[in-house]
């Protein structure tokens, strides 16, 4: 009788034959090399760019600096007529009757260090706007600006500063009518150079109603400027400004 028992073949126990494993590495090694090609072939057509750096040896690095455009500071340094605002002006019909410490031109609470600046009368002052006045010094501190046309375009600036007094407030500029429109509600001092009609440095005006500060007083309002107190409250500083000569080519 025939044996009915089944033979089991026998199986090698590893998992890959060596024909595999070096068929595998081909493809891989296909693959990558292909990948690299195409990667290179898409930088150089779409952008340009090489897939390499060259070695930027001393020829390549003098030729680079040759090619690049110097840039050029200048310094200039420029006078500027600043009010130096020091002391306490005194003066009648000046009340503030806030009876907390908020800014009144503002709504914003005043530090303790600042309480006292509440109680004077606050500063109007002329500031110029040329781009060759700028920057002006101290702007930034003022509570209130107005800002209008004076001539050919032009605009010059009124700063009101109430709950801060710098040490140092310019380019004080000339005062024109319509700023002392703006200032007479605020009741201040108002601080400019000169005037654009003064009895002062033009004596033979044929109307002296005309004169600024008869115009100023019929407002009822105090002024202080340089033509008027010179060195005593008004100074020049000399601005140093630094530029980059390109940008103005």
């Amino acid at each position: 009788m025939l044996d009915s028992s089944i033979v089991l073949s026998k199986r090698n126990k590893s998992f890959f034959q060596a024909t595999q494993v070096v068929v595998f590495f081909f493809i891989f090694s296909v693959i990558s090399v292909g990948g690299v090609v195409a990667y290179n072939y898409v930088l150089k057509t779409n952008t340009g760019l090489q897939p390499t750096n060259p070695t930027l040896n001393e020829e390549t690095l003098v030729s680079i600096a040759e090619n690049v455009e110097p840039t050029v500071s200048q310094v200039i340094n420029k006078p500027q007529n600043v009010f130096i605002g020091l002391g306490e002006f005194t003066s009648t019909g000046f009340i503030n009757t806030a009876q907390s410490p908020i800014n009144l031109f503002t709504g914003a609470e005043v530090l303790e260090e600042k309480h006292n600046n509440l109680r004077l009368r606050p500063w109007a002052v002329m500031l110029k706007n040329r781009p060759s006045d700028r920057p002006q010094i101290a702007i930034s501190e003022a509570d209130v600006v107005y800002e209008a046309v004076e001539d050919l375009g032009v605009t010059s600036l009124l700063g009101i500063f109430y709950e801060n007094r710098p040490v140092e407030i310019g380019v004080v500029g000339d005062l024109k009518y319509y700023f002392a429109s703006f200032a007479l509600e605020y009741s201040p001092f108002l601080i400019f150079n000169s005037g654009p009609e003064s009895a002062i440095d033009k004596p033979n005006l044929v109307d002296p109603t005309v004169d600024i500060y008869k115009f100023i007083g019929s407002y009822g309002l105090y002024s202080i400027s340089q033509e008027k107190n010179g060195d005593k409250i008004f100074s020049k500083v000399w601005v140093t400004m630094l530029w980059n000569s390109s940008m103005y080519k």
